[in-house]
């Protein structure tokens, strides 16, 4: 996918349900040139890709995020709920479910508050 010619023009990217690495990510992201839609609903996806993705320079102009049903951990909650990355981020998508137990101010739960205030309800946390 990443050699296809036509991603430079390529705006929106959907890639449901495949396993996404940071190096795959970085490559297809060299590839398309600035994305607006990043989806990623479903994929296995690691907390370090999650962190790689927001740390992309080319995905800067990232102005809508799809992560429903990724495992959502703490670096990326946290890299995501600063806001000092994907600065023209406008809409993050998020269906996840936390580990039982966490307390309130366990950091986890703390950036996941910071993402439903930043984003609202399309930050959805299951069992809360």
């Amino acid at each position: 996918l990443a050699a296809w010619a036509g991603l430079e023009r390529l705006r929106e990217l959907r890639l449901r349900g495949y396993t996404v690495s940071a190096p795959a990510l970085s490559a297809l992201t060299e590839a398309t040139g600035r994305l607006k839609t990043l989806d990623l609903s479903g994929c296995q996806v690691e907390d370090d890709t999650v962190v790689a993705l927001a740390e992309l320079p080319l995905l800067a102009d990232l102005q809508e995020l799809h992560l429903s049903w990724v495992a959502l951990q703490l670096p990326g909650a946290q890299l995501l709920a600063s806001g000092t990355r994907l600065p023209k981020l406008q809409r993050l998508h998020i269906i996840c479910d936390l580990p039982r137990g966490l307390r309130a101010k366990h950091p986890l739960k703390v950036a996941v508050a910071k993402l439903k205030s930043r984003f609202g309800d399309s930050v959805l946390v299951l069992g809360e």
